[in-house]
């Protein structure tokens, strides 16, 4: 084992990249920069795995550089964006991802105790998962499951693969009741109950998939509200409901978070005061939602303009369905931020 490093640094303006939630810490692995396509090699020789502690801050505001850390990680992966990160037994798993017009498959993972990551090689199946980015993955009942993706020549990708962490076995599932016409690329899925909540098949639908039949079906919204039809999207799970923000439809980005509840079937709009995002990401702690990074698609321009923003919205201490209170958006990485 080798001595781990962390270096205080400014947060990097990257979008696609993943967040996860680990040990009272947020990380952040992966991306592409402002100022590169998925064609340029700036990742090359950069392996960016930024870190931030919840724990050493003030509470609200005034988060200061040294609370960013990036960390030397022993034998990372090639650099990626658009790939998924899974938390399992205190290791974070790594899936697929973008490099330029490549498009991967293969499969890390990271060790929290020793920042060393492990290639996963020569699994069982009869089937291995192909070529995917910009898919999905969750957990349910000891195994992973990641669906959809693009790779590289069709975004209609509809594949699911269980992956069995115990036997290090690949499974390819049959899945009944998808419309073919979806382009399952970029969109979002969120584990509830047995089910799997899919969103943002270029649409504002949710399709539903029963991990104990492989059933999908579209869910009935009740009531009036539906967010706008969109992409690149972030959306997180807290206590029975799916929180969607941000995302790209046409060449508009979205600055409004969505509550959906499972229970009910409604939607519900919390706020509209978000900075225009997509490709960023979200974690939730402590009843606070922690918006990262992303970008806002410059149509005048025609050209992406990443952020290094953190943002936070305030979940009030006792949520009371749709009863929401204090909702303010307060911009925490103050020095970071270079006003227009």
């Amino acid at each position: 084992m080798t001595n781990r490093q962390e270096k205080p640094v400014e947060p990097l303006k990257i979008r696609r990249h993943c967040a996860v939630l680990f040990n009272h810490s947020m990380y952040i692995f992966g991306g592409i920069l402002d100022s590169g396509e998925y064609v340029n090699l700036m990742f090359e020789n950069k392996k960016f795995f930024f870190k931030f502690n919840f724990k050493k801050k003030r509470y609200k505001y005034n988060f200061g550089n040294e609370e960013w850390k990036i960390i030397e990680q022993n034998n990372p992966p090639e650099p990626r964006c658009a790939h998924t990160c899974t938390i399992y037994n205190d290791e974070m798993y790594c899936f697929g991802g973008s490099k330029g017009v490549q498009k991967l498959k293969d499969f890390h993972k990271f060790s929290f105790s020793n920042f060393e990551w492990k290639e996963i090689k020569n699994s069982k199946g009869k089937v291995l998962p192909g070529n995917s980015a910009y898919h999905s993955s969750n957990l349910y009942n000891e195994k992973l499951y990641i669906f959809g993706g693009f790779d590289g020549t069709t975004m209609d990708i509809k594949d699911l693969f269980e992956y069995n962490f115990k036997e290090n076995e690949w499974k390819l599932i049959e899945t009944f009741g998808l419309p073919f016409y979806f382009q399952c690329a970029s969109h979002s899925s969120i584990l509830w109950e047995d089910e799997l909540y899919s969103f943002g098949f270029n649409s504002n639908e949710i399709y539903c998939l029963n991990l104990k039949n492989f059933k999908w079906r579209l869910i009935e919204i009740c009531g009036t509200i539906t967010p706008p039809n969109r992409v690149c999207h972030s959306s997180i799970y807290y206590l029975d409901s799916m929180f969607i923000s941000g995302g790209i439809y046409t060449n508009d980005s979205y600055s409004d978070l969505f509550e959906f509840d499972f229970k009910l079937k409604t939607w519900k709009l919390i706020s509209n005061e978000l900075p225009k995002r997509n490709k960023h990401s979200s974690i939730i702690y402590n009843n606070t939602i922690y918006f990262f990074g992303g970008t806002n698609f410059d149509s005048l321009n025609f050209r992406n303009s990443n952020s290094s923003e953190l943002w936070k919205f305030e979940l009030p201490k006792e949520i009371k369905k749709n009863i929401f209170e204090n909702q303010n958006f307060e911009d925490c990485l103050i020095n970071f931020v270079e006003r227009n």
